[in-house]
């Protein structure tokens, strides 16, 4: 089974104006070595910046059955220029 990315929290991060809305409602914790946003609506999810640099490092929700689910990500460059075809990020339904 595929599960759809428009009914995916990880749609949050991918466009800009979801991503500054839930930065905008979100409680933020600072730790040694990460930044903490935690949003809280029907699910809670946690996502890590990097306290350094603000790389995204990953993030957590809980599913329906209450199981924790991370994802982590180490990004190893930014600003580079791709073709185009290689990312598609889908429309929103």
């Amino acid at each position: 089974y595929h599960y759809p990315i428009s009914k995916s929290y990880f749609i949050n991060i991918l466009y800009k104006d979801k991503l500054f809305e839930f930065i905008q409602l979100s409680e933020i914790k600072i730790s040694r070595q990460l930044v903490k946003l935690i949003y809280k609506s029907e699910k809670e999810i946690i996502i890590f910046f990097n306290k350094n640099n603000f790389d995204l490092k990953g993030w957590e929700i809980t599913d329906q059955f209450n199981n924790k689910i991370n994802f982590s990500l180490n990004i190893v460059s930014t600003n580079d220029v791709y073709n185009e075809e290689i990312f598609k990020i889908p429309n929103l339904n």
